[in-house]
């Protein structure tokens, strides 16, 4: 198992494992409210994609923050399906540790290129994503529930 350690910040990056699944859930709630991933879709995709599934952890075993990404099938393309911190975590680099964590374990899998869907409305994620070399590709109108938009983020693994 990988683990970077964050001394500075008193946390620890790795992947998730199944005895995560209580602190992930209450993690999700509390972060994305209405727009949060059920129980059984997040036990789901930690099933599925349990190598691109990372956790920030406290030293005291409190769950800061998460992101999970998956591969296009049959493709070097992936994307961040979530990436979520828990409020009173943010500001403190856990969302951008968590985020180049999840783009070294796609490249160590040969990804060349990783995308997400992000709110346009959500500052704090646009300055992470452009502040870690994510470029804006687009806008997709009426996503998820009727009039949502989200913006198409990208960048290139191999070339930076």
């Amino acid at each position: 198992m990988k683990t970077l350690s964050r001394k500075e910040l008193g946390t620890t990056l790795r992947l998730a494992e199944g005895s995560d699944f209580e602190g992930l859930c209450a993690l999700e709630q509390g972060v994305f409210l209405d727009n949060a991933y059920d129980g059984f879709v997040l036990r789901q995709i930690l099933t599925a994609h349990s190598d691109l599934f990372a956790v920030c952890e406290t030293e005291d075993g409190f769950l800061a923050g998460y992101c999970v990404a998956a591969f296009d099938a049959g493709s070097d393309s992936a994307w961040v399906l979530s990436l979520g911190v828990e409020e009173s975590c943010r500001g403190i680099g856990v969302g951008s540790s968590l985020l180049s964590f999840i783009e070294g374990v796609l490249q160590e899998k040969r990804a060349e290129k990783i995308s997400l869907h992000v709110s346009p409305q959500n500052s704090e994620a646009l300055s992470l994503y452009f502040s870690a070399g994510y470029k804006n590709e687009g806008v997709i109108e009426d996503f998820g529930k009727q009039g949502q938009s989200r913006l198409v983020m990208v960048k290139d693994l191999v070339h930076q």
